[in-house]
């Protein structure tokens, strides 16, 4: 009788754990990478991304999201035989209203350690685009108006 009710319990504790583990499986939550992150471009709160190598202060690459859309990074093992960037980041930007507008790409990165991923508002208010670039460039700096006594000099 005493072993019939350990049996029992084992039985009881390993299908909690099947359950448990399908739970986690289907949910994303197993053998996930923690080292992923979205950042949404908005109308009044516009983003640009970018990598930076904190060993050098180098910025390694920078993005420039248009507005409504998402952008996500994801890094991952890459090359271990590449001291310098042994991982890979993997990027991917959609649209965030359902439109078509789809970029992605990857490259090789510096370690967890090392690397940092910063991002800075624009200045507000930018507008959706019917059919934004990919890989839209930073905006241009305001032009630098010359006073009549500056320009008489030229």
């Amino acid at each position: 009788m005493n072993i019939s009710r350990h049996k029992n319990r084992i039985v009881r504790v390993l299908g909690t754990c099947v359950a448990l583990a399908s739970v986690a499986w289907m949910s994303g939550c197993l053998f996930a990478s923690n080292d992923r992150y979205p950042y949404v471009s908005r109308t009044w709160s516009p983003k640009t991304v970018t990598l930076v190598d904190s060993r050098t202060g180098q910025e390694l690459w920078r993005y420039d999201l248009p507005v409504d859309t998402k952008l996500k990074i994801n890094f991952v093992g890459g090359d271990k035989d590449n001291l310098e960037f042994p991982d890979e980041m993997r990027w991917e930007v959609r649209s965030t209203t359902g439109g078509s507008f789809k970029d992605e790409g990857r490259l090789p990165s510096p370690p967890a350690g090392v690397r940092r991923v910063d991002w800075f508002e624009r200045k507000p208010p930018e507008y959706p685009r019917l059919n934004p670039p990919k890989g839209e460039p930073a905006p241009l700096p305001e032009p630098v108006t010359m006073t009549s006594t500056e320009s008489e000099g030229l």
